[in-house]
């Protein structure tokens, strides 16, 4: 027979994987929504005649983003199972300075994905025109 503690553990493991599933991808940035994701708003907008992008400028955006993407993707492969194992450990009553590192690792991470992010938006900005920024951050 399960013990009561166990049955209440596998409860709140099963809650919190319900809560991750329903949430989606969750974003590996220090800072959320407060700083605007350029290249995925210039990539809806790619062929807008109100941005006006020549070709020199979509060669490098796409370079842009797909750098950004590459570096962030990996930073969340490394993100998510550590959440998990501070997730995990915290039910299994580990304490607090037990889980510490992890913490510290996640945040490292995170802090490296925020300024992948950074570098993103610098580097949008330098190849878009005064005028087609402004267009972007208005949309």
């Amino acid at each position: 027979m399960i013990s009561r503690n166990k049955l209440m553990i596998v409860i709140g493991v099963l809650l919190i994987s319900a809560t991750f599933a329903q949430a989606g991808p969750k974003p590996p940035f220090l800072i959320l929504d407060m700083m605007p994701h350029l290249t995925g708003t210039i990539k809806s907008n790619w062929d807008n005649p109100d941005l006006n992008l020549g070709e020199e400028q979509k060669n490098q955006l796409l370079k842009i983003r797909e750098e950004t993407i590459q570096a962030v993707t990996q930073l969340k492969k490394k993100i998510s199972p550590l959440e998990q194992e501070v997730a995990d450990g915290i039910l299994a009553d580990k304490k607090p300075e037990e889980l510490s590192n992890l913490v510290d690792e996640i945040a490292g991470l995170k802090g490296e994905a925020t300024k992948v992010h950074l570098k993103c938006i610098y580097e949008t900005k330098k190849v878009l025109t005064p005028e087609q920024y402004k267009f972007v951050i208005s949309l």
